[in-house]
């Protein structure tokens, strides 16, 4: 995937020296395109996530790990 660094894009000023327009190559608008939806699919598993939790469908899931906290039975990492 090309990094933000090295997208090299050429800019259009207008008459009063500011940036008017920005050309990308398709190469990286393409990688652009795969960066955003990427994060698009990180924020819907993080929605999920969120909702699951709210909903208590996690509660059973941390319910050993939470009593072998409480009980002093854990590793710090």
């Amino acid at each position: 995937m090309t990094a933000i660094a090295d997208l090299q894009p050429e800019y259009i000023l207008g008459s009063d020296g500011k940036t008017k327009a920005v050309i990308l190559s398709l190469e990286c608008i393409t990688a652009l395109l795969q960066r955003l939806n990427q994060y698009e699919q990180d924020d819907d598993w993080d929605k999920q996530i969120q909702a699951d939790a709210e909903s208590g469908r996690l509660d059973r899931l941390f319910a050993a790990d939470i009593q072998a906290y409480e009980a002093g039975q854990y590793q710090p990492i």
